[in-house]
């Protein structure tokens, strides 16, 4: 009985986060049409999401981004380089 219930609160709270995970990309979709050429990023800015899209692997080729997964990837290494010196 309390697997079953567990069960039902964690499918509402997986659905929930589906649907909050769609409207973001359907919002950075709209960010990114307002938005010419390039994003301006300063270092902190590109450090933040190089460490956040590095934990999502393979999904971030399926995620909607700002710029393209190899850039995350290319800044991602910088930091780990610049830890090393």
């Amino acid at each position: 009985m309390w697997r079953k219930l567990l069960g039902m609160v964690l499918d509402g709270k997986e659905s929930l986060l589906y649907k909050q995970i769609d409207y973001l990309r359907e919002e950075n979709r709209v960010l990114r049409s307002q938005v010419k050429g390039r994003p301006k990023l300063n270092n902190e800015q590109r450090k933040t999401l190089a460490k956040k899209g590095i934990r999502l692997g393979e999904l971030l080729k399926e995620t909607i981004t700002i710029v393209k997964p190899e850039t995350l990837l290319k800044w991602h290494r910088e930091l780990i380089r610049n830890k090393q010196d």
